[in-house]
């Protein structure tokens, strides 16, 4: 499938610990905190823009994000261990 991507504003996201934290956003795993800050700035980082380019989050990625929000792995570990999974990019596009 090709989409063109001239006329709309695109953010390309580079799988690390800003696009873990919008995955973990987006799919309610960041409810604990929001009222934080942190919380804010994943429900309002990409608002704007009509297509985002990322990576697909998959069942593997959630293991180690699960292990990321119960304490069990630093933020360090976490995008050292999603870059290991290997995850295929995916051009996603904003509703709304």
């Amino acid at each position: 499938m090709s989409v063109d991507l001239s006329d709309l504003k695109t953010v390309d996201i580079d799988i690390g610990l800003d696009w873990a934290l919008l995955v973990a956003y987006h799919r309610g795993k960041m409810e604990s905190v929001k009222d934080s800050a942190i919380y804010s700035r994943y429900a309002n980082l990409y608002k704007n823009c009509d297509v985002l380019i990322g990576y697909i989050a998959n069942d593997r990625m959630f293991v180690v994000l699960d292990r990321f929000f119960n304490g069990e792995i630093t933020d360090q570990a976490l995008i050292h261990s999603l870059s290991a999974l290997k995850l295929e990019n995916l051009t996603m596009k904003q509703e709304g």
